[in-house]
């Protein structure tokens, strides 16, 4: 067990069995104090008790340590979220070797529009963001088929914004031209989806 000197408050190591249930006189060897240790006195403490002490000492280092752990996994776990509302953060997820990649799920294409003068397709619409949160700008893919379900031609598009604020939309206008020249009467089918990139 260990003995602390209430003078001094020095701190000895002694055997269990050299304090007797009624006490023992003993003599501090750093200040020359004596005075009366009994067993379960105050100026005792068990080595069970000094490695509870030792456990609660290191419990808020450890708690720390957790919580620095859940924070980074929560932070790159969510580093498109976090990256499109706080962008100077962009740099720190690419420093580190973490990419960003947009979510095609939290955007939508809509109010499509095209027109076709013979072998060029001009199509307009917007990109809407569904979220309450900012988002990047996904890449889009545009599709021109025939009525036939047949590929004409088909070309990517990066918005102008590489990020959509949340719940607005961003318009984009883009050609498409044709391998060949279609006639008039040929029908055709435009689809303008987002696709997932690798990395901004």
């Amino acid at each position: 067990m260990l003995l602390t000197c209430p003078h001094c408050e020095t701190i000895f190591r002694v055997d269990t069995t050299d304090i007797k249930t009624g006490g023992r006189k003993v003599r501090c060897s750093v200040c020359g104090h004596v005075w009366q240790a009994k067993r379960g006195g105050a100026d005792v403490i068990t080595e069970e008790a000094d490695l509870l002490q030792q456990f609660r000492s290191w419990q808020g280092v450890v708690v720390a340590i957790l919580l620095v752990i859940a924070l980074t996994a929560f932070m790159t776990v969510n580093r498109n979220l976090i990256s499109a509302n706080l962008p100077q953060t962009k740099g720190i997820y690419t420093a580190l070797g973490l990419t960003i990649t947009p979510d095609p799920e939290k955007v939508e294409v809509g109010r499509l529009s095209a027109t076709r003068k013979r072998d060029t397709i001009r199509v307009t619409g917007e990109v809407t963001n569904l979220s309450s949160w900012a988002v990047h700008s996904p890449p889009l893919m545009v599709t021109v088929s025939d009525s036939f379900g047949l590929v004409l031609a088909q070309k990517s598009l990066t918005l102008d914004l590489e990020i959509i604020p949340g719940g607005m939309s961003l318009s984009f206008s883009t050609q498409v031209l044709l391998d060949e020249t279609l006639n008039d009467d040929v029908v055709t089918e435009i689809v303008v989806v987002p696709v997932v990139q690798s990395a901004l």
